[in-house]
């Protein structure tokens, strides 16, 4: 029997935020280290709300901006001598691609993860910034995107070769036993809380889900709003829900360590984004969450909720949006744990895309020998 090959990988993140791309890393960090490896998970900037949550195994490069982290990347690089490296977001695939074109990093062969949807550029620092990304990702041994969508976006950012070494590979998003959580807390009151769950950025159209709230009010008064995030607009969506005089209904938690018993505790998630390359939050609200009411968005929502009990929105009808809600918090029927799709959801398990994850990255390097 051959022995299983064992490498040394790292994991390239810009920062330490709590996005979806964050959250991915950590559960393949603890993936691949079951499997043997010698896993590294690099972060350039310390910045971001898991700072100091997992230093034991995250490697701090300590460079004020993930873009001024390349001196810092190269020399982990040198010292370390990692047999691959699988960069994601915009930061870490810039420096880890420019750097392996400038021929600073040897034989260490480069997987570039697309974690969201790419747009045309508009200006010159969209441009700039989608210039630099399209050398570094031509420099890659290997593409990794998270959804079609995703894939399509990425097209014209591709040199046109026959034999790219591109996959598409879902999120890594359920815990191999979520159903036994789920059946833990079968009897769990939900009560009617909305729940919201993304970054204060133009993306997720976070003020959609406060005027529909202010709509749901009017005929569900018991009603609540929690949003769960943090982001540049902050101050916009606090001015809003204080000119609706919503305080008091509305709750704003920046980070929470624990999403499934918050959406298992609450009647409905709602999600009011533009897009979303893959969205962990669908697939995490069709596993927790009683109902899932969300904009028909390009990108995660069409893809994986259109065969799904979720109710897709139109894009941008906040009046739709609350109508829904407001059935759905009046009803009193609760979603029993048969009614959902086990098939449907192991195939987001740790151990499931781990596998697939491992599976390239063992691709890649094969294909370098």
């Amino acid at each position: 029997m051959n022995q299983k090959k064992i490498y040394k990988i790292a994991l390239f993140l810009p920062g330490f935020g709590n996005g979806g791309a964050e959250r991915v890393f950590i559960k393949l960090l603890y993936y691949l280290k079951s499997r043997g490896h010698k896993v590294d998970l690099i972060v350039a900037s310390k910045k971001g709300v898991l700072v100091d949550r997992l230093d034991d195994d995250v490697i701090y490069l300590g460079s004020r901006y993930s873009l001024t982290s390349f001196s810092k990347y190269t020399r982990y690089i040198r010292d370390e001598s990692p047999d691959i490296v699988m960069a994601t977001l915009f930061g870490a695939i810039v420096v880890s691609g420019i750097t392996k074109m400038l021929g600073f990093t040897g034989n260490t062969q480069l997987i570039c993860r697309i974690a969201n949807i790419t747009h045309k550029p508009r200006g010159i620092l969209q441009l700039t910034k989608y210039l630099l990304e399209r050398i570094a990702l031509n420099q890659a041994d290997g593409v990794i995107t998270n959804s079609n969508a995703t894939l399509d976006s990425i097209e014209d950012l591709l040199e046109k070769e026959q034999n790219r070494n591109i996959v598409t590979i879902s999120n890594p998003v359920l815990d191999d036993d979520y159903q036994k959580r789920i059946s833990d807390c079968s009897d769990i009151k939900r009560v009617r809380d909305i729940v919201i769950i993304g970054r204060f950025v133009p993306q997720k159209q976070i003020s959609h889900a406060i005027k529909a709230f202010s709509i749901i009010k009017k005929t569900v008064t018991d009603a609540r709003l929690i949003i769960v995030g943090d982001g540049p607009e902050s101050e916009e969506i606090m001015n809003m829900i204080n000119e609706r005089n919503l305080r008091s209904e509305v709750k704003i938690i920046k980070y929470h360590d624990d999403i499934p018993s918050l959406l298992m505790s609450s009647k409905c998630m709602i999600n009011t984004s533009l897009f979303e390359g893959f969205g962990n939050i669908f697939i995490e609200g069709l596993a927790f969450c009683q109902n899932i009411v969300c904009y028909k968005s390009i990108g995660g929502a069409s893809e994986l909720l259109h065969n799904t009990n979720a109710i897709l929105i139109k894009q941008g009808d906040i009046d739709s949006l609350a109508s829904e809600v407001s059935k759905l918090l009046l009803a009193d029927s609760e979603r029993s744990v048969k009614d959902i799709d086990k098939g449907f959801l192991d195939q987001f398990t740790v151990s499931h895309i781990g596998r697939r994850y491992e599976d390239f990255i063992l691709n890649t390097l094969d294909r370098s020998s």
